[in-house]
């Protein structure tokens, strides 16, 4: 990581970077972990379906956005 990737917004810096964080993002949420006690899976779909758009051909970007829709939709159901 360089310290131009911290610099300006998060939806101007690089897809792969932006996936790694939805990817750390979703892990720290499911983990339950202190430091996503404020996220919601349901936030994290936009972002997980706009790279999907944005990486179009990546099956594994694709089947990353459905996993967040389910975790998202079973978590609503409790």
């Amino acid at each position: 990581m360089t310290l131009d990737l911290l610099s300006g917004s998060f939806s101007q810096a690089p897809a792969r970077y932006r996936l790694q964080a939805v990817v750390a993002e979703f892990a720290e949420i499911l983990r339950g972990s202190f430091w996503a006690k404020e996220s919601r899976l349901a936030d994290l779909i936009p972002l997980a379906d706009g790279l999907a758009q944005e990486l179009q051909g990546d099956e594994l970007v694709e089947e990353l956005a459905g996993l967040i829709r389910k975790a998202a939709d079973l978590q609503s159901e409790e």
